[in-house]
């Protein structure tokens, strides 16, 4: 299987319909996305590492046959990695504390 194939296979399966909307997701340009798709482009590691926390799946489960999900304490490390909350192993308590002040404001405001 092509890597745009299982990129198409993981966005479906994670309900993900749209190049614009998994660049949004993962902070890949859309034009990018779509190359891949269209198997015009080869991303990096670092590309493919983007896709996968944005589908919220490790890059061994991407390019694995398995169904397996990835752990709710797997899918928030790689969000936490994503902000930059956590570098080399350290969190930053700062930017953590910083983040869930946010989400509590949003709660007041929204909720």
């Amino acid at each position: 299987m092509t890597f745009s194939e299982r990129l198409k296979k993981a966005m479906e399966k994670h309900g993900i319909s749209t190049a614009g909307k998994l660049a949004q997701l993962s902070g890949i340009s859309q034009t990018m996305i779509s190359k891949i798709l269209r198997g015009d482009a080869s991303p990096t590691i670092q590309t493919v590492e983007s896709i996968c926390v944005a589908l919220g799946i490790t890059i061994e489960q991407f390019f694995s046959d398995s169904t397996t999900e990835i752990s709710d304490a797997e899918r928030m490390k790689a969000a936490l990695i994503r902000i930059g909350a956590i570098k080399d192993g350290v969190l930053d308590e700062e930017l953590i504390d910083a983040f869930v002040g946010f989400l509590g404001n949003g709660k007041k405001l929204f909720g």
